[in-house]
């Protein structure tokens, strides 16, 4: 059909390689699995609203809270610069509370991949700590980052890490083929040696950059 007239010949033996198939970046990088930037709006992150029981630790903005956290979108703030962040208020008044920026998925397979994440303490005073995480399967089966703490660190962007092939490793029933949930806790931890905490007190943090690499 394309008008040669001519005979092909004998046959011939032909191998052909086929590479980067994807949605339109040609000679570049793919784009990361999971990639939240935050550049102009939440994209669908909102604070869990998880009714968690004693003894486990409260969260803020479930039920029965005695504050009202918020999630915006803030143009002004973002790691890196050029973009946006989310920003989580919120009031705590004792240890053993927490909130949670998080995104609910119908299912994602980041088997072999890193969760990471940016983080800032924009204001109050806060000793406590924070975690990425993430949610495997219809139990939502939970697998988190070391606990960082922020030691009065202010307007400096931290890095967080979840290595969800060592999560399959540690925590028993995730599988990381079916993330079902991702998020950023921040938790005023657990009271030692009998300490005390100055409450109630506001805090204002930054979430920017959630990506699976």
């Amino acid at each position: 059909g394309d008008g040669v007239t001519a005979a092909f010949g004998s046959p011939v033996d032909a191998v052909f390689q086929i590479d980067t198939v994807s949605d339109g970046i040609v000679g570049g990088s793919l784009p990361s699995a999971v990639n939240y930037t935050f550049d102009t709006g939440a994209q669908s992150f909102a604070l869990s609203t998880y009714d968690s029981q004693p003894p486990n630790p409260k969260n803020l903005a479930g039920p029965n809270s005695p504050t009202t956290p918020t999630l915006t979108w803030d143009g002004t703030a973002s790691m890196p610069a050029g973009g946006g962040s989310l920003q989580v208020g919120v009031t705590y008044s004792d240890f053993r509370q927490y909130v949670d920026a998080a995104i609910n998925l119908s299912s994602l397979d980041l088997t072999g991949k890193t969760l990471h994440a940016f983080v800032m303490l924009d204001s109050g005073p806060f000793n406590g700590g924070v975690q990425l995480h993430a949610g495997s399967g219809p139990n939502y089966t939970f697998a988190a980052s070391t606990y960082t703490s922020f030691e009065a660190v202010y307007l400096s962007w931290i890095e967080l890490t979840l290595d969800l092939t060592a999560a399959e490793s540690s925590v028993t029933g995730f599988t990381a083929n079916d993330i079902r949930q991702i998020g950023v806790q921040f938790s005023t931890g657990d009271p030692y040696e009998g300490g005390t905490i100055d409450a109630p007190f506001d805090v204002v943090f930054h979430i920017d950059s959630i990506t699976a690499q």
